[in-house]
Order: structure tokens, then sequence, then C-alpha cells
């Protein structure tokens, strides 16, 4: 599920915006090189890792800068935000853990994705 940055879903802060417009780039690779992988190719397999442990390390900086911001706006969701992201780098974290089964990692890549950009980014 390829998914792509739109004005439409700035939150008019340009350094969150630019995050989030990475976060779009870093995932739908990761779901390119999942639709793609075959089970016994190694290189895919390491690739579709790479990708994964940069996105995780990525977003848990994003998060840490959006809850300071949300803080300085008085956001009055902010804990439920909070919870939300929580909850996303517990599914990103678990995603890893299923990085020698390819199969398992590419279809929860995919539910992930979903839940991720379409729930939290977009809906949000």
């Amino acid at each position: 599920m390829k998914i792509q940055w739109s004005r439409d879903f700035s939150i008019k802060n340009m350094q969150l915006d630019k995050q989030h417009e990475l976060i779009f780039e870093i995932t739908n690779l990761a779901n390119d090189l999942a639709l793609n992988i075959q089970d016994n190719n190694t290189q895919h397999k390491n690739d579709l890792k790479q990708i994964l442990v940069k996105l995780f390390q990525y977003i848990k900086i994003h998060f840490k800068d959006e809850e300071k911001f949300m803080e300085s706006i008085d956001f009055p969701l902010i804990e439920e935000h909070k919870k939300s992201h929580q909850i996303l780098v517990e599914k990103t974290k678990e995603l890893l853990e299923h990085s020698d089964n390819i199969v398992k990692m590419s279809q929860e890549l995919s539910i992930l994705t979903k839940d991720w950009i379409l729930d939290h980014f977009v809906n949000e």
C-alpha cells in the first residue's frame, strides 16, 4: 500500500511536516521491498531489516518532537496521542522481532502501515 504525502496531511509545522513526509517515504520503501520479497533472498531480507530499523529509530525521534510541539500548544488530547505513539513503537518493535520470518514480517508490515499511516497520521 503506497501512500503519498499530501498538503492535506499538513499540521502547519514545517519541521513536523517534513518528518511526516520522510516517514511516508521510508514506510513506502519498506512496503515496496516487502511486496517483492522472496523467502530465500537474503539481500532483500537484510535490506528490509535495515529500513525497518531506520524507521524505528526515526519514529522515536519524531514522536518526541511531536509531543514537545503538542505540549507547547496545549494540545487537549496529548495523553491519548502519547499512548498511540507508545503503541506504534511497540508494534514496530514486534515487527522487528519477526525479522527472521520474512513472510510474517512482510504481512505485519502491511498491517502496521495501514494502522500507522492511515489511522495515526491521516485520521488524527
